[in-house]
């Protein structure tokens, strides 16, 4: 066996996919159907790169197309989908009879338009154009150099580089004679007779029934369009500095009547309530159908809202809004103001938001959520740490708690029958008798101390704090560096370029550290290096004098009076005083266990008494520690159990063995592990793949490459089930399943469900995690 590594507790933070699954279902399509996706790695190292992959779920929630698609995305037919492969080709899918009703041969499907899809094919260096019906039929052969959109029954294509127009059944109503794109819409459609020249308009008899005078013409909207006296143009380069120079717009009917008196630089299309936005020099206003002006060009912007009032913003950016008649509806007193949705709108006044109807009637009161979402039937008020759901009468329904919210991320899921929760990973402490839990502004945390204190780093400032096992904080200003309390002693320092100094439990400072300090204090005495050449380990007391100095690089904590000292070309321990045990310099030293430790010389290993004395010869090739007067040997080739006279305790030998503890020893015959006693007796049979000393009168053996957790009699109390698992402490024991920890007790049931990325250990019944970041679904039925 090898020796193995503990399980990772709480230094390392972990991007987690959702907890509940690995996609996201988008919001159900009105045809019952909902796109998913996901986000997966496409190569590796230098290579690697994050795409997304899509599919489609009906109304039971089950895929109906698999995640493996660039793209899906619904065509303008209901259950009719244009779906992309990973080759970028395109074909279309019936989600309602679930077959693909074209081949994947398309470079591009437009949606569909009075029942027909314009569809693209690459032919050699340029494309041809063509369409299909809803049944995915090819009844526009793929030949032309252009083809658009059926609309009000005739579709616009180019054949000779000359623009026409022909119905679905392929007869050329206008023959082709323009050198523009433009479908028809209110009965005309713009064309340019010459080309690059100016522009009118025609009716389906090809009539021109509006002057070509105009330098650009855009599409009839409920009878309105805009045109271009001037289009706007850029000029400059080539070393000289770049100018735009605006366009003359101007509004017209379908008669051609011109309705602004002057022009604009630009003009927005037909907005509900018969209003469109103006622009003149980056400010703007509004016009009605007449041109009459009817919000001065004066803001910084403009938009439109629900059944045609107006959205603006001042030039000192509050928003205010007016009805289609240019009357003051609500006073520029807000700091936004949103448009309506789903017939709810909202507003942030003062850091608070609120939402209304859409007559503007408050239906949810003013709060400080981080942010809402709306929803057809529902509202979310959007915190840090939870969520409110409300209805549309501004009842609350529900709230979940969850901490570390990303509050852009966070939404409706699947038609609202379900609340996706993003979160960012985050710090908590839970109560593992009552799993009570605290959020802390932390994103990473170290492990308590022996009087459950331990620091966390703030997820903004990115400075490190104090905290107590309640949660509390102890410090007033956060630190950039700071190692935590040791014997009441810790190490500070307030910003990059200040000194460090050691500190007492008030924090208030003791004396400024003039040495690179390790810590931690253990029997009265702390480690730390001198910055000179050459090195020297200097160990401090708790006034932050220097109590021994020591010619070396590393210095090992006081233990029981002595320390192990690293010099770079071997290790010895000295005591407290300075002074050297043993006269040997070592190639390696172990802690003492047991009185004895475990000492190297070249290649080989004895061990040595507190004096440094060796007690045992140096002749084995591995050793362990000893417990309860045992260690483990490996002696040509293999292992054997010693006394601390260096003799066999018995005559048995085995192939492997791990690392002892409490008088117990993991070891391996043949290619199965069992567990032994101090005196060679058998306590767990040899039957494992893997077996892990007893810690607290549990056993942790593994089989088929999984833990399980075993009484000291080899009583099963859990199935094998654990990728990782670390020892008991204090009735409890960490386990990992995939990549999350969670933690049980010595029954072995769940105290902490495997959702964390890092735990620490149990003080008064409390535990530091590390929630990784993640989604997590709630239903909402």
């Amino acid at each position: 066996m090898k020796k193995r590594c503990p399980l990772m507790l709480l230094y390392s933070l972990v991007m987690a996919p959702a907890l509940c699954q690995d996609y996201t279902a988008g919001t159900r399509n009105e045809d019952g159907f909902a796109n998913a996706y996901k986000s997966i790695t496409i190569g590796s190292g230098y290579n690697a790169k994050t795409e997304t992959r899509y599919g489609l779920i009906n109304s039971s929630g089950k895929f109906i197309l698999p995640l493996i698609y660039k793209t899906v995305f619904n065509a303008g037919e209901p259950g009719v989908y244009e779906v992309k492969d990973t080759m970028d080709n395109m074909a279309l899918y019936n989600a309602v009879t679930q077959q693909f009703i074209t081949d994947a041969v398309f470079y591009d499907i437009d949606r569909f338009s009075e029942g027909l899809a314009v569809v693209k094919k690459k032919a050699d260096i340029s494309f041809k154009w063509g369409a299909v019906d809803t049944k995915g039929n090819l009844v526009v052969p793929v030949e032309y150099e252009y083809l658009g959109a059926l609309k009000e029954g005739l579709m616009n294509f180019k054949k000779e580089s000359k623009m026409g127009y022909m119905d679905r059944n392929m007869k050329v109503v206008i023959p082709e004679s323009y050198y523009n794109y433009a479908d028809f819409s209110n009965g005309l459609a713009a064309i340019t007779p010459v080309e690059a020249g100016k522009m009118g308009y025609i009716d389906k008899n090809n009539k021109v029934v509006i002057p070509v005078k105009y330098e650009e013409a855009g599409t009839f909207y409920k009878g309105y369009a805009v045109v271009a006296l001037k289009k706007s143009r850029t000029a400059g380069g080539a070393g000289k500095p770049t100018v735009t120079y605006p366009g003359e717009m101007l509004l017209i009917n379908k008669e051609g009547k011109e309705l602004t008196p002057a022009p604009y630089h630009y003009i927005s299309y037909y907005n509900d309530g018969g209003l469109f936005v103006v622009t003149i020099d980056k400010k703007k206003g509004v016009i009605d159908s007449t041109g009459k002006l009817v919000l001065p060009v004066e803001y910084k912007d403009v938009s439109t809202d629900y059944n045609g009032n107006m959205i603006f913003r001042t030039q000192d950016d509050k928003y205010g809004m007016i009805n289609n008649r240019g009357e003051l509806i609500m006073k520029a007193e807000y700091d936004y103001i949103a448009a309506a949705l789903n017939d709810k709108m909202y507003y942030r006044q003062k850091g608070k938001y609120a939402v209304m109807d859409k007559n503007r009637k408050v239906i949810v009161p003013a709060d400080s959520a981080a942010t809402i979402a709306r929803g057809k039937n529902r509202i979310l008020f959007i915190y840090a740490d939870k969520v409110k759901v409300f209805d549309n009468n501004g009842k609350l329904l529900k709230t979940f708690s969850e901490g570390g919210i990303k509050s852009y991320a966070t939404n409706f899921a699947a038609n609202e029958d379900s609340l996706k929760i993003s979160y960012d990973a985050g710090v908590e402490i839970i109560n593992t008798a009552t799993g009570a839990k605290k959020q802390l502004p932390c994103t990473e945390a170290g492990d308590f101390n022996e009087e459950g204190i331990f620091i966390a780093k703030h997820n903004k400032l990115f400075t490190y704090d104090f905290y107590d096992y309640t949660g509390k904080k102890l410090n007033s200003t956060g630190y950039s560096t700071a190692i935590n309390f040791s014997e009441g002693i810790c190490a500070l320092q307030e910003n990059s370029s200040s000194t460090p100094y050691l500190a007492d439990k008030t924090f208030k400072k003791i004396k400024d550290l003039a040495t690179v300090y390790k810590g931690p204090y253990s029997e009265g005495l702390a480690a730390s290096v001198s910055t000179g050449y050459p090195s020297r380990v200097v160990y401090l007391d708790k006034q932050g004098n220097e109590a021994v100095s020591i010619y070396g690089k590393e210095g090992g904590k006081c233990i029981n009076g002595r320390m192990i000292i690293s010099d770079g070309s071997g290790q010895c321990y000295y005591n407290r005083k300075g002074e050297k045990l043993g006269t040997k310099l070592w190639d390696g030293l172990a802690d003492y266990s047991d009185g004895l430790a475990a000492a190297k010389s070249g290649s080989k290993w004895g061990f040595i008494d507190t004096m440094g004395t060796v007690v045992i010869p140096v002749q084995f090739d591995e050793v362990g520690n000893f417990t309860k007067g045992t260690a483990v040997v490996k002696s040509n080739g293999k292992f054997k159990l010693i006394n601390k006279k260096g003799e066999a305790i018995d005559n048995n030998l085995y192939e492997g063995a791990g690392n002892p503890a409490n008088g117990t020893f993991p070891l391996m015959k043949g290619d199965k592990v069992g567990l032994v006693d101090n005196k060679g007796n058998i306590i767990i049979g040899f039957n494992y793949k893997n077996i892990r000393p007893v810690s607290e009168d549990r056993v942790w053996a593994m089989r088929d490459g999984k833990w399980g957790l075993l009484d000291n009699k080899g009583t099963a109390l859990t199935g094998f089930i654990y990728k990782d698992v670390a020892d008991f402490d204090k009735g409890f024991a960490k386990v990992q399943i995939g990549d999350k920890i969670g933690l049980i007790n010595k029954a072995g049931k769940a105290v902490l469900p495997a959702d964390y990325s890092g735990l620490g250990t149990v003080y008064k019944n409390t535990i530091v995690v590390i929630k990784p970041a993640g989604v997590v679904m709630y239903s909402l039925k």
